[in-house]
């Protein structure tokens, strides 16, 4: 929890740290409590009077609740080493020590800033549930590939599709594929890893053009008034070059789509992102595929009392309807989100 403190909020450790806060107990107890007792909705686009009125439900919520048992602490870091691979090897909640010399001449210059989550990076729905063993294989195969660049090119110049910079999230439709890439965007190691991120939503009959344009409106570029699919694909890749860009190409039908906007400089370290239903969409990348099923019997019966805005007691079983349901809905994710939602009208 603390350890992404320092990236949202540069100088909050250390202050919490001074008024004699242990970063590493606070992050065990409050992981281990906030997502069991706390069920209010908070929507941080609603105006300042229903802000006001949430953030006084929570305040009464903590003081009526019955704490949860705590886990073995040593487990619980366990836990978070394990889903914190890239993670540098100081003690958990610690805060590197900021530097207080000046600026030498000749010094290296700073690192460029993290990217930000597009403007076409689709919200995550209310009710979303983290596919954690899912979530980190792909952010491990994003951050991984971009540490490791160097694309090949054929032999028109333009980026090869057998490139170890392309990774792809395939599965049926409704079974996740879109969310997962937007929370995985989201992500402040993903985000860290790149310059820029930009994501082209497609679909089965998409204008190319009018992708391209907003590909690189995304990038900063200048739209020219004319020319065709190759001549805009000539002009991303030369407002692309030298950038460390991670491209999320999202529902793509055809490997020709994939290659009128894949515009990245692997050389600098982009990578693509594709999420298709399409077998063998983009070749020779078993290696660097995930493969997205349906949810287990579990993880579906949670989405759909979250979509639902159900909350169990502790140690509450859900109810067999539930089960029934998320069965009927074949547990793919789509579909128990809208059964979920259902629940609520």
């Amino acid at each position: 929890m603390f350890w992404q403190l320092e990236v949202i909020n540069p100088g909050a450790g250390a202050l919490l740290s001074a008024h004699g806060v242990d970063l590493e107990d606070a992050a065990y107890k409050l992981a281990n409590t906030l997502p069991m007792i706390i069920s209010v909705q908070l929507n941080t686009s609603a105006s300042r009077a229903v802000l006001s009125a949430t953030i006084s439900d929570i305040i009464n919520a903590l003081g009526t609740v019955a704490l949860p048992p705590l886990p073995p602490k040593q487990e619980w870091l366990k836990q978070r080493a394990l889903l914190r691979p890239h993670a540098p090897q100081e003690a958990h909640g610690s805060m590197a020590p900021a530097s207080t010399s000046p600026a030498k001449r000749g010094a290296r210059p700073a690192k460029p800033a993290a990217a930000r989550v597009p403007r076409g990076c689709p919200r995550l729905p209310e009710a979303y549930t983290p596919r954690v063993d899912l979530f980190e294989t792909l952010v491990s195969k994003l951050t991984t590939a971009s540490v490791s660049g160097g694309a090949s090119k054929r032999s028109d110049g333009h980026p090869s599709l057998g490139s170890s910079n392309r990774v792809v999230a395939r599965g049926m439709g409704g079974v996740g594929k879109t969310v997962l890439a937007a929370a995985v965007v989201r992500d402040t190691r993903v985000l860290s890893a790149f310059h820029k991120v930009g994501w082209i939503s497609i679909g089965q009959k998409p204008i190319m053009l009018d992708l391209q344009r907003q590909l690189l409106q995304q990038l900063g570029g200048t739209v020219p008034s004319s020319g065709d699919e190759h001549d805009l694909l000539e002009v991303l890749e030369q407002v692309a070059s030298g950038v460390r860009l991670l491209l999320v190409i999202d529902d793509p039908w055809s490997a020709e789509h994939e290659e009128l906007l894949n515009c990245v400089d692997g050389n600098a370290g982009g990578v693509v992102l594709i999420t298709t239903r399409i077998r063998n969409l983009v070749p020779n990348q078993a290696a660097n595929e995930v493969e997205l099923s349906v949810l287990t019997k579990d993880e579906a019966v949670t989405l759909l009392l979250a979509a639902g805005q159900v909350v169990l007691s502790p140690g509450q079983m859900p109810p067999p309807a539930a089960c029934e349901a998320v069965e009927l809905c074949g547990r793919l994710p789509l579909c128990v989100c809208i059964a979920g939602e259902e629940i609520r009208l």
